[in-house]
Protein backbone atom coordinates (compact mmCIF):
# COMPACT_ATOMS: atom_id res chain seq x y z
CA UNK A 1 0.00 0.00 0.00
CA UNK A 2 3.00 2.37 0.00
CA UNK A 3 3.74 2.38 -3.66
CA UNK A 4 0.49 4.56 -3.80
CA UNK A 5 2.83 7.73 -3.00
CA UNK A 6 3.81 8.17 -6.79
CA UNK A 7 2.92 9.54 -10.15
CA UNK A 8 -0.41 10.39 -11.14
CA UNK A 9 0.47 8.31 -14.44
CA UNK A 10 1.45 5.53 -12.33
CA UNK A 11 -1.67 5.85 -10.22
CA UNK A 12 -3.42 5.41 -14.01
CA UNK A 13 -1.57 2.43 -14.99
CA UNK A 14 -3.00 0.71 -11.69
CA UNK A 15 -6.34 1.59 -12.90
CA UNK A 16 -5.56 0.05 -15.86
CA UNK A 17 -4.49 -3.10 -14.90
CA UNK A 18 -7.22 -3.40 -12.67
CA UNK A 19 -9.82 -2.91 -15.33
CA UNK A 20 -7.62 -5.54 -17.44
CA UNK A 21 -8.37 -7.95 -13.93
CA UNK A 22 -12.13 -7.25 -14.09
CA UNK A 23 -12.45 -8.27 -17.68
CA UNK A 24 -10.53 -11.60 -17.22
CA UNK A 25 -12.71 -12.36 -14.15
CA UNK A 26 -15.89 -10.70 -14.54
CA UNK A 27 -17.71 -13.00 -11.51
CA UNK A 28 -15.11 -11.94 -9.45
CA UNK A 29 -15.72 -8.36 -7.63
CA UNK A 30 -12.29 -6.84 -7.59
CA UNK A 31 -11.42 -4.04 -4.10
CA UNK A 32 -9.37 -0.96 -4.52
CA UNK A 33 -7.20 0.34 -2.08
CA UNK A 34 -5.78 3.61 -1.04
CA UNK A 35 -2.24 3.81 0.16
CA UNK A 36 -1.55 4.01 3.92
CA UNK A 37 -0.65 7.83 5.78
CA UNK A 38 3.44 8.92 5.73
CA UNK A 39 3.37 12.10 7.84
CA UNK A 40 3.19 13.83 4.52
CA UNK A 41 -0.77 15.54 5.77
CA UNK A 42 -2.86 17.25 3.25
CA UNK A 43 -0.23 18.99 1.30
CA UNK A 44 1.77 16.21 0.47
CA UNK A 45 1.22 13.96 -3.21
CA UNK A 46 0.17 11.12 -1.24
CA UNK A 47 -3.25 12.94 -0.12
CA UNK A 48 -3.65 13.70 -3.84
CA UNK A 49 -2.95 10.40 -5.01
CA UNK A 50 -5.40 8.56 -2.76
CA UNK A 51 -7.96 11.48 -4.15
CA UNK A 52 -7.32 10.06 -7.26
CA UNK A 53 -8.38 6.66 -6.28
CA UNK A 54 -11.17 8.00 -4.29
CA UNK A 55 -12.44 10.00 -7.06
CA UNK A 56 -12.12 6.92 -9.59
CA UNK A 57 -14.04 4.66 -7.35
CA UNK A 58 -16.76 6.94 -6.81
CA UNK A 59 -17.40 7.95 -11.05
CA UNK A 60 -17.34 4.30 -11.94
CA UNK A 61 -18.91 2.56 -9.05
CA UNK A 62 -15.64 0.55 -7.60
CA UNK A 63 -15.72 -1.07 -3.92
CA UNK A 64 -12.77 0.77 -2.24
CA UNK A 65 -10.98 -0.18 0.89
CA UNK A 66 -10.34 2.91 1.81
CA UNK A 67 -6.93 2.69 3.80
CA UNK A 68 -5.64 5.86 4.60
CA UNK A 69 -8.97 7.19 5.79
CA UNK A 70 -9.52 4.18 8.49
CA UNK A 71 -5.61 5.67 9.79
CA UNK A 72 -7.34 9.12 9.71
CA UNK A 73 -10.15 9.11 11.77
CA UNK A 74 -10.30 7.63 16.25
CA UNK A 75 -13.59 5.93 16.92
CA UNK A 76 -14.98 9.37 17.90
CA UNK A 77 -14.77 10.88 14.74
CA UNK A 78 -11.36 13.48 15.83
CA UNK A 79 -9.50 13.83 12.32
CA UNK A 80 -5.95 13.58 12.41
CA UNK A 81 -5.02 13.40 8.86
CA UNK A 82 -4.37 17.03 9.01
CA UNK A 83 -1.77 16.84 11.76
CA UNK A 84 0.24 14.56 9.41
CA UNK A 85 -0.57 11.39 10.91
CA UNK A 86 0.82 7.65 9.79
CA UNK A 87 0.06 4.42 9.66
CA UNK A 88 1.45 3.95 13.08
CA UNK A 89 -0.98 6.06 14.39
CA UNK A 90 1.49 8.95 15.74
CA UNK A 91 0.63 12.69 14.96
CA UNK A 92 2.06 15.83 15.53
CA UNK A 93 0.60 15.63 19.31
CA UNK A 94 0.82 12.54 19.99
CA UNK A 95 -0.01 8.88 19.00
CA UNK A 96 -4.05 9.14 18.91
CA UNK A 97 -4.61 5.39 19.17
CA UNK A 98 -2.78 5.05 22.30
CA UNK A 99 -4.41 7.98 23.58
CA UNK A 100 -7.99 6.87 22.93
CA UNK A 101 -7.32 3.34 24.49
CA UNK A 102 -5.93 5.11 27.46
CA UNK A 103 -9.32 7.28 27.35
CA UNK A 104 -11.54 4.30 27.10
CA UNK A 105 -9.91 1.29 28.77
CA UNK A 106 -11.37 -2.10 28.57
CA UNK A 107 -12.93 -1.56 24.91
CA UNK A 108 -12.86 -4.10 22.64
CA UNK A 109 -11.60 -1.86 19.63
CA UNK A 110 -7.98 -1.65 21.72
CA UNK A 111 -7.64 -5.95 22.28
CA UNK A 112 -4.25 -6.50 21.61
CA UNK A 113 -3.17 -7.89 18.55
CA UNK A 114 -0.36 -8.43 15.96
CA UNK A 115 -0.35 -5.47 14.02
CA UNK A 116 2.10 -4.68 11.74
CA UNK A 117 3.10 -0.79 11.21
CA UNK A 118 0.14 0.35 13.42
CA UNK A 119 -1.66 0.10 16.77
CA UNK A 120 -4.03 -2.72 17.73
CA UNK A 121 -6.73 -0.05 18.12
CA UNK A 122 -6.24 0.68 14.13
CA UNK A 123 -5.92 -2.94 13.19
CA UNK A 124 -9.11 -3.94 15.00
CA UNK A 125 -10.83 -1.03 13.11
CA UNK A 126 -9.61 -2.03 9.84
CA UNK A 127 -10.63 -5.71 10.76
CA UNK A 128 -14.03 -4.76 10.96
CA UNK A 129 -14.23 -2.29 8.45
CA UNK A 130 -12.71 -4.99 6.47
CA UNK A 131 -15.31 -7.93 7.67
CA UNK A 132 -18.29 -5.28 7.09
CA UNK A 133 -16.81 -4.60 3.24
CA UNK A 134 -16.91 -8.45 2.24
CA UNK A 135 -20.28 -9.20 3.61
CA UNK A 136 -21.75 -6.15 1.90
CA UNK A 137 -20.16 -7.82 -1.21
CA UNK A 138 -21.58 -11.00 -0.19
CA UNK A 139 -25.41 -9.35 -0.06
CA UNK A 140 -26.28 -8.59 3.07
CA UNK A 141 -27.94 -5.50 3.94
CA UNK A 142 -26.75 -3.33 6.83
CA UNK A 143 -29.04 -1.43 9.31
CA UNK A 144 -32.19 0.05 7.59
CA UNK A 145 -31.95 3.88 8.14
CA UNK A 146 -32.51 5.21 11.51
CA UNK A 147 -33.30 9.12 11.97
CA UNK A 148 -35.19 11.70 13.60
CA UNK A 149 -36.86 14.77 13.45
CA UNK A 150 -34.75 17.93 14.97
CA UNK A 151 -35.73 21.41 15.22
CA UNK A 152 -34.63 24.82 17.30
CA UNK A 153 -36.12 26.65 18.64
CA UNK A 154 -38.63 24.41 21.10
CA UNK A 155 -41.31 27.48 20.61
CA UNK A 156 -41.58 30.59 18.75
CA UNK A 157 -43.47 34.26 20.65
CA UNK A 158 -44.74 37.03 18.60
CA UNK A 159 -46.21 40.65 20.00
CA UNK A 160 -48.23 42.31 17.68
CA UNK A 161 -49.21 46.12 18.25
CA UNK A 162 -53.46 46.36 17.61
CA UNK A 163 -53.49 48.36 13.98
CA UNK A 164 -49.69 48.29 13.90
CA UNK A 165 -47.70 46.69 11.23
CA UNK A 166 -46.44 43.06 11.73
CA UNK A 167 -43.89 41.85 14.19
CA UNK A 168 -40.72 40.72 12.72
CA UNK A 169 -40.65 37.37 10.84
CA UNK A 170 -38.85 34.47 13.05
CA UNK A 171 -36.59 31.72 11.63
CA UNK A 172 -37.71 27.94 12.64
CA UNK A 173 -34.89 25.56 11.54
CA UNK A 174 -35.38 22.01 10.44
CA UNK A 175 -33.02 19.06 10.21
CA UNK A 176 -32.43 15.43 10.37
CA UNK A 177 -31.06 13.70 13.31
CA UNK A 178 -29.13 10.52 12.46
CA UNK A 179 -28.57 8.81 9.04
CA UNK A 180 -30.97 8.91 6.19
CA UNK A 181 -32.90 11.52 4.54
CA UNK A 182 -35.58 13.54 6.60
CA UNK A 183 -38.45 14.59 3.57
CA UNK A 184 -40.41 16.88 6.11
CA UNK A 185 -43.43 19.12 6.13
CA UNK A 186 -44.99 21.66 7.85
CA UNK A 187 -48.60 22.73 8.78
CA UNK A 188 -50.45 25.24 10.82
CA UNK A 189 -53.79 25.79 11.65
CA UNK A 190 -53.86 29.39 12.30
CA UNK A 191 -55.18 31.74 9.73
CA UNK A 192 -52.67 34.75 10.87
CA UNK A 193 -49.56 32.54 10.47
CA UNK A 194 -47.51 32.01 7.29
CA UNK A 195 -44.97 29.36 6.95
CA UNK A 196 -42.23 29.49 4.01
CA UNK A 197 -41.23 26.95 2.32
CA UNK A 198 -43.38 24.41 4.19
CA UNK A 199 -41.63 21.40 2.88
CA UNK A 200 -38.11 20.81 2.22
CA UNK A 201 -35.32 17.69 2.37
CA UNK A 202 -32.49 17.42 4.88
CA UNK A 203 -29.62 14.81 5.14
CA UNK A 204 -28.17 16.50 7.99
CA UNK A 205 -28.40 20.29 7.15
CA UNK A 206 -30.70 22.74 8.61
CA UNK A 207 -33.36 23.97 6.20
CA UNK A 208 -34.41 27.69 7.17
CA UNK A 209 -38.16 28.43 7.62
CA UNK A 210 -39.34 31.91 7.93
CA UNK A 211 -42.62 32.05 10.06
CA UNK A 212 -44.47 35.72 9.60
CA UNK A 213 -47.73 36.30 11.52
CA UNK A 214 -50.54 38.71 10.85
CA UNK A 215 -52.64 40.48 13.22
CA UNK A 216 -54.69 42.68 11.28
CA UNK A 217 -57.89 42.66 12.29
CA UNK A 218 -57.39 41.01 15.57
CA UNK A 219 -58.52 41.84 19.12
CA UNK A 220 -56.17 42.98 22.31
CA UNK A 221 -55.25 39.01 23.86
CA UNK A 222 -52.98 35.82 23.78
CA UNK A 223 -53.35 33.39 20.58
CA UNK A 224 -52.02 29.79 20.71
CA UNK A 225 -51.20 27.48 18.20
CA UNK A 226 -48.80 25.06 17.03
CA UNK A 227 -46.79 23.85 13.76
CA UNK A 228 -46.93 20.48 12.95
CA UNK A 229 -43.78 18.94 11.69
CA UNK A 230 -44.02 15.30 10.11
CA UNK A 231 -41.81 12.97 8.04
CA UNK A 232 -42.38 9.26 6.99
CA UNK A 233 -40.22 7.23 8.31
CA UNK A 234 -38.65 9.58 10.81
CA UNK A 235 -38.74 7.67 14.44
CA UNK A 236 -40.65 10.56 16.42
CA UNK A 237 -43.20 11.88 13.58
CA UNK A 238 -44.86 14.14 14.24
CA UNK A 239 -42.96 17.06 16.10
CA UNK A 240 -45.31 20.28 17.30
CA UNK A 241 -43.66 23.55 17.77
CA UNK A 242 -46.12 25.87 19.60
CA UNK A 243 -46.35 29.19 18.78
CA UNK A 244 -48.01 32.36 20.68
CA UNK A 245 -48.94 35.78 19.40
CA UNK A 246 -50.33 38.36 22.03
CA UNK A 247 -51.82 41.46 20.57
CA UNK A 248 -50.98 44.86 22.99
CA UNK A 249 -52.61 48.03 22.06
CA UNK A 250 -50.39 50.79 23.81
CA UNK A 251 -48.80 54.18 22.94
CA UNK A 252 -45.96 54.18 24.76
CA UNK A 253 -43.07 51.94 23.93
CA UNK A 254 -39.49 50.55 25.13
CA UNK A 255 -36.62 50.72 22.67
CA UNK A 256 -33.56 48.56 23.58
CA UNK A 257 -30.30 47.51 21.83
CA UNK A 258 -26.99 44.82 23.04
CA UNK A 259 -24.38 46.11 24.16
CA UNK A 260 -20.75 46.61 22.66
CA UNK A 261 -20.06 42.80 22.13
CA UNK A 262 -17.88 42.21 18.98
CA UNK A 263 -20.74 39.78 17.59
CA UNK A 264 -23.82 41.64 18.87
CA UNK A 265 -25.72 42.59 15.59
CA UNK A 266 -26.87 46.29 15.72
CA UNK A 267 -30.60 45.35 16.18
CA UNK A 268 -33.16 47.67 18.13
CA UNK A 269 -35.89 46.00 19.54
CA UNK A 270 -39.35 47.70 20.77
CA UNK A 271 -41.43 46.46 23.34
CA UNK A 272 -44.56 47.42 24.62
CA UNK A 273 -44.58 48.29 28.50
CA UNK A 274 -45.78 44.85 29.60
CA UNK A 275 -44.28 42.08 31.39
CA UNK A 276 -42.63 39.19 29.92
CA UNK A 277 -43.59 40.80 26.31
CA UNK A 278 -41.71 39.52 22.95
CA UNK A 279 -40.94 42.65 20.69
CA UNK A 280 -43.53 44.44 18.66
CA UNK A 281 -40.71 45.66 16.18
CA UNK A 282 -37.38 44.54 15.22
CA UNK A 283 -35.30 46.33 13.31
CA UNK A 284 -31.60 47.07 12.03
CA UNK A 285 -29.88 50.42 12.66
CA UNK A 286 -26.62 49.74 10.88
CA UNK A 287 -25.40 46.81 8.22
CA UNK A 288 -22.26 46.26 10.30
CA UNK A 289 -22.75 43.14 12.06
CA UNK A 290 -20.53 43.88 15.24
CA UNK A 291 -20.77 46.01 18.23
CA UNK A 292 -24.60 46.46 19.06
CA UNK A 293 -26.09 49.54 18.87
CA UNK A 294 -26.32 52.69 21.95
CA UNK A 295 -30.19 53.79 22.11
CA UNK A 296 -32.18 56.97 23.45
CA UNK A 297 -35.33 58.45 22.17
CA UNK A 298 -36.52 61.95 21.69
CA UNK A 299 -39.55 63.87 20.61
CA UNK A 300 -37.71 65.55 17.51
CA UNK A 301 -38.26 66.83 14.34
CA UNK A 302 -41.58 68.70 15.36
CA UNK A 303 -43.78 65.29 15.46
CA UNK A 304 -45.88 64.08 17.80
CA UNK A 305 -44.36 60.63 18.25
CA UNK A 306 -41.08 60.01 20.19
CA UNK A 307 -37.86 58.92 17.40
CA UNK A 308 -35.91 56.30 18.52
CA UNK A 309 -31.89 57.79 18.32
CA UNK A 310 -29.52 55.47 17.35
CA UNK A 311 -26.07 55.48 17.78
CA UNK A 312 -23.22 52.85 16.26
CA UNK A 313 -21.35 50.98 18.56
CA UNK A 314 -18.07 51.31 19.31
CA UNK A 315 -15.80 49.00 17.24
CA UNK A 316 -13.11 50.74 15.51
CA UNK A 317 -14.13 50.72 12.01
CA UNK A 318 -17.48 52.35 12.84
CA UNK A 319 -18.11 56.01 12.68
CA UNK A 320 -19.76 58.46 14.93
CA UNK A 321 -23.35 57.73 12.82
CA UNK A 322 -26.59 58.61 14.24
CA UNK A 323 -29.44 57.76 12.95
CA UNK A 324 -33.72 58.66 13.63
CA UNK A 325 -36.53 55.78 13.65
CA UNK A 326 -40.30 55.51 14.28
CA UNK A 327 -41.06 52.19 16.30
CA UNK A 328 -41.86 50.54 13.70
CA UNK A 329 -38.52 51.11 12.19
CA UNK A 330 -38.63 53.69 9.28
CA UNK A 331 -35.93 55.46 8.96
CA UNK A 332 -36.89 59.09 9.87
CA UNK A 333 -36.25 61.60 6.90
CA UNK A 334 -33.07 63.67 7.23
CA UNK A 335 -31.94 62.58 10.54
CA UNK A 336 -28.87 60.59 9.45
CA UNK A 337 -25.41 62.55 10.04
CA UNK A 338 -22.47 62.09 11.23
CA UNK A 339 -21.46 63.80 14.19
CA UNK A 340 -17.52 63.70 14.59
CA UNK A 341 -14.98 64.05 11.65
CA UNK A 342 -13.82 60.75 12.54
CA UNK A 343 -14.75 56.75 11.38
CA UNK A 344 -14.10 55.15 14.76
CA UNK A 345 -15.87 54.12 18.13
CA UNK A 346 -19.28 54.59 17.21
CA UNK A 347 -21.57 57.47 19.19
CA UNK A 348 -23.52 57.96 22.46
CA UNK A 349 -26.71 59.89 22.04
CA UNK A 350 -29.31 61.77 24.21
CA UNK A 351 -32.14 63.98 23.63
CA UNK A 352 -33.73 66.92 25.53
CA UNK A 353 -35.33 70.03 25.01
CA UNK A 354 -32.59 72.34 26.32
CA UNK A 355 -33.76 75.23 24.58
CA UNK A 356 -37.46 75.45 25.69
CA UNK A 357 -38.77 75.11 22.04
CA UNK A 358 -41.21 71.94 22.94
CA UNK A 359 -38.79 69.58 20.82
CA UNK A 360 -35.81 68.08 22.18
CA UNK A 361 -32.31 68.51 20.57
CA UNK A 362 -29.89 65.61 20.29
CA UNK A 363 -26.98 65.88 22.39
CA UNK A 364 -23.86 62.97 21.10
CA UNK A 365 -20.68 62.16 22.85
CA UNK A 366 -17.76 60.26 21.24
CA UNK A 367 -17.60 56.29 21.86
CA UNK A 368 -15.24 55.08 24.72
CA UNK A 369 -11.87 55.12 21.98
CA UNK A 370 -8.06 56.19 24.05
CA UNK A 371 -7.63 58.58 21.43
CA UNK A 372 -11.06 61.27 21.12
CA UNK A 373 -11.79 63.54 24.12
CA UNK A 374 -15.08 64.33 25.92
CA UNK A 375 -16.56 65.93 23.16
CA UNK A 376 -20.28 67.50 24.13
CA UNK A 377 -21.89 68.33 21.11
CA UNK A 378 -25.71 69.70 20.48
CA UNK A 379 -28.23 69.27 17.28
CA UNK A 380 -31.01 70.65 16.29
CA UNK A 381 -33.31 68.39 13.85
CA UNK A 382 -35.92 70.59 11.71
CA UNK A 383 -36.50 68.72 8.62
CA UNK A 384 -32.43 68.56 8.48
CA UNK A 385 -29.95 68.35 10.88
CA UNK A 386 -27.67 71.28 12.17
CA UNK A 387 -25.52 72.09 15.02
CA UNK A 388 -26.86 73.96 17.36
CA UNK A 389 -24.84 77.44 18.30
CA UNK A 390 -22.99 77.56 21.84
CA UNK A 391 -22.99 73.47 22.11
CA UNK A 392 -19.89 72.08 21.70
CA UNK A 393 -17.53 71.80 24.10
CA UNK A 394 -14.95 69.74 25.76
CA UNK A 395 -16.47 68.51 29.63
CA UNK A 396 -13.11 67.47 30.47
CA UNK A 397 -9.41 68.19 29.11
CA UNK A 398 -8.24 65.54 27.86
CA UNK A 399 -5.41 65.00 29.87
CA UNK A 400 -8.06 63.96 32.54
CA UNK A 401 -10.37 62.28 30.25
CA UNK A 402 -10.20 60.76 26.73
CA UNK A 403 -12.23 58.01 26.40
CA UNK A 404 -15.48 60.11 25.36
CA UNK A 405 -18.64 60.78 27.61
CA UNK A 406 -21.41 59.63 28.55
CA UNK A 407 -24.82 61.86 27.94
CA UNK A 408 -28.19 62.54 29.18
CA UNK A 409 -30.26 65.56 28.41
CA UNK A 410 -34.56 64.47 29.60
CA UNK A 411 -34.61 66.49 32.58
CA UNK A 412 -35.51 69.36 33.68
CA UNK A 413 -33.38 70.18 37.18
CA UNK A 414 -33.73 74.12 38.14
CA UNK A 415 -37.27 73.92 37.26
CA UNK A 416 -36.68 76.68 34.34
CA UNK A 417 -38.68 74.90 31.72
CA UNK A 418 -35.50 73.91 29.93
CA UNK A 419 -34.01 70.24 29.97
CA UNK A 420 -30.55 70.45 31.36
CA UNK A 421 -27.48 68.22 29.97
CA UNK A 422 -25.72 65.87 32.63
CA UNK A 423 -22.20 64.52 31.14
CA UNK A 424 -20.24 61.71 33.06
CA UNK A 425 -16.51 60.84 31.98
CA UNK A 426 -16.23 57.69 29.61
CA UNK A 427 -13.86 54.62 30.47
CA UNK A 428 -10.77 56.25 30.73
CA UNK A 429 -8.85 53.99 33.27
CA UNK A 430 -7.04 57.43 34.41
CA UNK A 431 -10.34 59.34 35.03
CA UNK A 432 -12.48 58.96 38.18
CA UNK A 433 -16.42 59.72 37.99
CA UNK A 434 -16.71 63.17 37.52
CA UNK A 435 -20.13 64.55 36.80
CA UNK A 436 -20.89 67.84 35.06
CA UNK A 437 -24.06 69.63 34.57
CA UNK A 438 -24.58 72.01 32.37
CA UNK A 439 -27.62 74.50 31.28
CA UNK A 440 -28.69 76.34 27.79
CA UNK A 441 -29.30 79.85 28.13
CA UNK A 442 -29.35 82.52 25.53
CA UNK A 443 -27.21 80.46 22.86
CA UNK A 444 -24.50 78.72 25.23
CA UNK A 445 -23.97 76.17 26.85
CA UNK A 446 -22.65 77.16 30.60
CA UNK A 447 -21.58 74.79 33.57
CA UNK A 448 -23.88 74.87 36.39
CA UNK A 449 -22.06 72.47 38.68
CA UNK A 450 -19.64 69.31 38.59
CA UNK A 451 -19.18 66.68 41.35
CA UNK A 452 -17.45 63.49 41.96
CA UNK A 453 -19.97 60.42 42.18
CA UNK A 454 -18.00 58.06 43.82
CA UNK A 455 -14.83 58.09 46.56
CA UNK A 456 -11.43 58.68 45.63
CA UNK A 457 -9.86 55.40 43.77
CA UNK A 458 -12.82 54.62 41.93
CA UNK A 459 -11.84 54.52 38.01
CA UNK A 460 -13.39 54.30 34.16
CA UNK A 461 -15.51 57.57 34.83
CA UNK A 462 -19.61 57.32 35.31
CA UNK A 463 -22.78 56.62 33.49
CA UNK A 464 -25.04 59.32 34.28
CA UNK A 465 -29.35 60.08 34.34
CA UNK A 466 -31.77 62.99 36.30
CA UNK A 467 -34.72 62.85 37.50
CA UNK A 468 -37.24 64.33 39.47
CA UNK A 469 -38.35 63.36 42.91
CA UNK A 470 -41.39 64.02 43.18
Amino acid sequence: CGQADTTAENIDIYFGLMDQLETDYSDVTFVYMTGHLNVTGEEGNLFQRNNQIRDFCLTNGKVLFDFADIESYDPDGDYFRDLYATDSCNYSGGNWADEWCADNPGSPLCYDCECAHSRPLNCNLKGRAFWWMLARIAGWQAEPDQYSIAFSPASLGFTALQGGSAPGAQTLEIWCEGNGTLEWTAAETAGWLALSPASGSSTGEHDPVTVEVDAAGMQNGTYNTAITITAPGAENTPQSVPVSLTVTSTDTFIAAGPGPGYGNLPEVRVFPPEQGSGPIYTFAAYGAPHYGVNVSSGRVNGGTADVILTGAGPGDIYGPHVRGFLADGTPVGGLSFLAYGTNKWGVNVAAGDLDGDGYDEIITAPGPSGVFGAHIRGWNVDGSVSPMPGLSFFAWPTTQSTFGARVFAGSDLDGDGRDDLVTGAGPDPRAGTPVNVYRYLDGTASLWFSLDAFPAGTTMGASVAAGRLE
